[in-house]
């Protein structure tokens, strides 16, 4: 059966989303059909419902922004022998379905030795703190870097990348429960606070006034970069524009169009190796959860306040 979950208007997703049958896509000569094995449940999957970034989301829109499945269609100018390969169908439809059509410039084929859990999470967080480190604050050896709300799984990632690339990981928290986990992934210094912290970049995760004060600890001519809205609020442009530092906004699907297909390919293959070769390690406190019961999942999470880290099992190997 071939379904979609889709939000035709905004607010908080277990009440916007429903699931709808669909009727089996056509491709196009260079697309590929794709039976959606895992898709994550990221912040920056769920924001959007609510109506944040209203001004770039056309409704009605399919949820999801990353997830692995198997190809099992392909169009008339491709090889069939790509049929039964494991896949990132990314930068076509919405992941949350049952089958997502792409092109396939932006299908990444999964290398045997990544397991299918971790290979779902490879696009959004990992690509995101790859492109941020090396091409957008173009971190050096020694380098500090802030993040709030590092606990988060891309605060992990990014712990990570630190040990890899040589700069300093300044893990900021609102609690110090994951301090060792942050600790033993490679941050330099763990902080509830801002007390007399200046840094070279920083990059915020909550918007708000967490984001604002954030952005004061940037030294004079260091960058800082919005990338999360975890408090639902944005930071104060006003305040920021006074500052005497780089400021901007990171969005992921709006860098990979200054991306050729080779060079994004390229990143993805680097990301892959690396998880291989045990140099990162994707979130695994994750739960897994049966596709049809995500809404029940979701509006479980809301009551409860707490973000939890769910992967939907689409379909079986």
């Amino acid at each position: 059966m071939y379904t979609s979950f889709i939000y035709e208007s905004y607010g908080l997703p277990h009440q916007v989303l429903t699931l709808k049958e669909r009727c089996q896509p056509s491709l196009h000569p260079q697309e590929l059909l794709v039976k959606m094995l895992y898709a994550p449940v990221n912040p920056s999957d769920l924001i959007p419902m609510t109506g944040a970034y209203a001004h770039r989301i056309s409704l009605p829109a399919v949820a999801g922004y990353e997830g692995v499945g198997l190809v099992v269609d392909v169009g008339s100018s491709l090889s069939r022998k790509l049929i039964g390969q494991r896949v990132l169908p990314l930068e076509g439809e919405g992941t949350w379905q049952t089958f997502v059509k792409c092109p396939a410039s932006h299908t990444f084929v999964i290398p045997e030795g990544l397991d299918s859990i971790s290979a779902s999470q490879l696009y959004i967080n990992p690509l995101t703190a790859w492109l941020l480190c090396t091409e957008v604050l173009n971190l050096h050896p020694g380098q500090k870097l802030a993040v709030n709300a590092a606990g988060s799984a891309i605060g992990q990632v990014l712990a990570q990348l630190s040990r890899i690339l040589g700069f300093d990981f300044i893990a900021i928290t609102r609690d110090d429960k994951k301090h060792k986990l942050l600790k033993e992934r490679g941050a330099h210094e763990l902080r509830t606070n801002l007390i007399n912290l200046e840094v070279d970049a920083a990059i915020d995760c909550v918007g708000g006034k967490a984001g604002t004060d954030l952005a004061a600890c940037v030294r004079s001519g260091g960058k800082f970069q919005a990338l999360g809205l975890l408090s639902g609020q944005q930071v104060d442009w006003a305040k920021l524009a006074k500052l005497p530092i780089d400021v901007s906004i990171f969005h992921l699907r709006h860098w990979n169009t200054k991306l050729s297909p080779e060079e994004w390919q390229k990143s993805m293959q680097t990301l892959a190796n690396l998880v291989v070769d045990g140099h990162l390690i994707l979130n695994q406190a994750v739960d897994i959860i049966p596709y049809d019961q995500l809404i029940e999942a979701l509006e479980y999470s809301q009551k409860n306040k707490r973000l939890i880290s769910f992967i939907q099992k689409t379909h079986e190997l």
